[in-house]
């Protein structure tokens, strides 16, 4: 399912979770959202990069999916996540790794999808409420970093890690409030996949 992954939200009490419910999180979204590219592609046609000797580089560069849209060739990167909080998070580090001298001297440090990602769209994905972002990455990434013409904006906000799977590497990002990404002049596009399913009558 590419490099789809639960991210961290606001509730601490539940305690990490394991690497095979996050992969329940992921499924339960692509669940919908599989059927729900096909209704979003022109041709109803569309490309899950999954396995195979490139897949892996073509995941952390050009993100998760190919689609057809309005007659343009388009790469998606997909993040779910469980509960809704008006915030995303922005991978700043796959693997800060900054802990131990010695583990750093072995792996150094990975930077985050939010440096590395080039897809053209982000879907962000809310099972709870049925909420998904379609948002222009290279716009998100030029508020968030800005230009020559314009500062950046994502510094403002706290980093914090990842803390809700257990996994080997420290990811580190920023959460960050979507009005705020909004009101920035991103283009952020809201639609209800599932609702979009039912009306359709698609079974997923």
């Amino acid at each position: 399912m590419g490099r789809c992954r639960y991210v961290p939200c606001d509730d601490k009490e539940s305690g990490p979770m394991t690497y095979s419910e996050n992969l329940s999180t992921e499924e339960k979204g692509m669940i919908i959202l599989r059927p729900f590219l096909g209704t979003y592609s022109d041709d109803g046609r569309f490309v899950i990069i999954k396995n195979g000797p490139h897949a892996d580089a073509m995941q952390q560069s050009i993100g998760d999916v190919f689609v057809n849209r309005n007659n343009e060739f388009l790469s998606v990167e997909i993040k779910v996540e469980k509960n809704h909080t008006g915030r995303l998070f922005l991978e700043m580090w796959s693997s800060k790794n900054l802990d131990f001298r010695k583990k750093h001297a072995e792996r150094g440090s990975n930077l985050g999808w939010m440096f590395k990602c080039r897809a053209d769209l982000l879907f962000y994905y809310f099972l709870d409420t049925d909420i998904l972002y379609i948002i222009d990455l290279f716009e998100l990434k030029k508020w968030a970093f800005g230009n020559e013409k314009e500062s950046g904006n994502i510094y403002r906000y706290e980093e914090k890690k990842q803390n809700k799977t257990e996994q080997l590497n420290d990811s580190w990002g920023r959460l960050v409030n979507i009005s705020d990404i909004k009101s920035g002049g991103v283009t952020v596009t809201t639609m209800r996949p599932k609702a979009v399913l039912e009306s359709m009558e698609i079974e997923f």
